[in-house]
């Protein structure tokens, strides 16, 4: 055994720096050798030992968290080389920093601006950035509830179990085409005709599937409706009940998620339900505005609902129609004042409102440093804003800006 300790003291040092993301100290490698001698000796075998040392640094709070106490300065708390690695790539890269950037936390050089602006740019043109950028987008636009997707078949046909995880694909598959392929504004998202289509999702938008196989390139017609994630089933589908559409799930998702804009829960003593279909009210407008003559009810839901029927021309799975039982929709609104006649007018306004970019900002920041804002760092937050603004809307010179900024760099 003792012949392959240098071995043995070299694989923890080399797999516990990978694993927690920076050296080990003499006693936590000392720890994890006597763990590696206790197993070897007792089961006779000395990779069975071995095997213990590795579960032991698996099991650990360091291996599971990234914890980030910091380092006391008289400026304040600012964050070790090592920290700010791990903030980086799983920032960035959404896993584990690698070796070169483990080797320039160990050279302390992540605390120059010079050498941390370089480092971040080489983790920006690196392909795991395509992976950060998915967990980012999955995230905000809640794409994780497309794996419990359920429609009721007998109303939706195109329905299948694997519908959510086509139509974050989809999703997805368009974010990587905006972000790294055109360089574009972030208004492409809502704006934008190309999407990635496979023949399920095809039929739901009612047009020639691209490819025989798998996701293909797909321009939308340029006189359809249809336009950017508003338009995708992931949007559409996943804010929508089993059998119906829903303006009231669609208007809560583009306040609360695009825009930032919080929807107080109804009061708790009041009827929710909105009033069944009959002959004076078949349409979702109609059903809705019958709901809104209850003036408890008025405040909230002109504040969701207005804005959301201008999703009703698409049904609960995201097929396009321009009847309802019968009755011509009617998808016109306003948003905050900003009136629009149709769905593709909702989504210019939002395209193109002051809020759209201060909630994109908000909401990256948030998750680049992985916690709730705080009060002091709205100034921060303001002037990352008015730089992403000059930027065009570029996604990937955003992420650069919160990665090289003080805020991120100090607790």
């Amino acid at each position: 055994g003792s012949a392959m300790l240098p071995h043995v003291t070299s694989s923890i040092k080399r797999l516990g720096r990978q694993a927690w993301r920076r050296p080990l100290t003499t006693t936590e490698l000392a720890r994890l050798l006597k763990i590696a001698n206790k197993g070897s000796t007792t089961l006779k075998n000395f990779y069975k030992g071995a095997g213990y040392a590795i579960v032991a640094l698996l099991q650990s709070p360091h291996f599971i968290y990234r914890p980030e106490p910091g380092k006391v300065e008289s400026a304040g708390v600012s964050y070790t080389s090592f920290e700010l690695a791990s903030r980086l790539s799983f920032f960035l890269w959404n896993g584990p920093p690698d070796a070169e950037l483990l080797a320039a936390a160990e050279k302390d050089t992540l605390r120059d601006d010079t050498k941390l602006a370089a480092e971040v740019d080489r983790l920006l043109s690196h392909s795991n950035a395509k992976r950060g950028v998915r967990a980012f987008f999955a995230q905000w636009l809640h794409l994780s509830e497309l794996d419990d997707l359920t429609k009721d078949p007998n109303a939706f046909k195109h329905y299948s179990a694997e519908l959510g995880a086509m139509a974050r694909e989809e999703t997805l598959r368009t974010v990587e085409y905006i972000v790294f392929e055109t360089d574009a504004d972030l208004r492409e998202l809502f704006t934008g005709t190309t999407t990635f289509v496979n023949r399920r999702l095809a039929a739901i938008y009612n047009i020639k599937a691209p490819v025989e196989e798998g996701f293909g390139k797909l321009e939308l017609p340029a006189d359809g409706l249809r336009r950017g994630f508003f338009g995708q089933v992931a949007f559409l589908a996943a804010n929508a009940h089993p059998v119906s559409t829903s303006a009231v799930l669609r208007g809560v998702y583009l306040r609360e998620v695009i825009l930032c804009q919080p929807v107080p829960p109804p009061p708790s003593e009041l009827n929710t339900a909105i009033p069944q279909i009959d002959a004076n009210a078949k349409t979702m407008r109609q059903r809705l505005l019958a709901h809104m003559a209850n003036p408890a009810c008025a405040g909230c839901h002109k504040f969701t609902d207005i804005p959301g029927l201008g999703f009703e021309k698409f049904d609960g799975i995201g097929r396009f129609r321009t009847h309802e039982l019968g009755e011509p929709i009617d998808d016109s609104g306003d948003v905050d004042g900003d009136e629009f006649t149709d769905f593709r007018g909702l989504v210019e306004g939002i395209a193109n409102s002051e809020r759209l970019p201060k909630c994109f900002v908000e909401k990256m920041y948030a998750y680049a440093s992985g916690r709730r804002i705080g009060k002091g760092e709205y100034g921060e937050i303001s002037r990352i804003t008015d730089s992403f603004n000059d930027d065009g809307r570029n996604v990937l010179k955003l992420m650069r800006r919160i990665a090289t900024s003080k805020a991120f760099r100090t607790a």
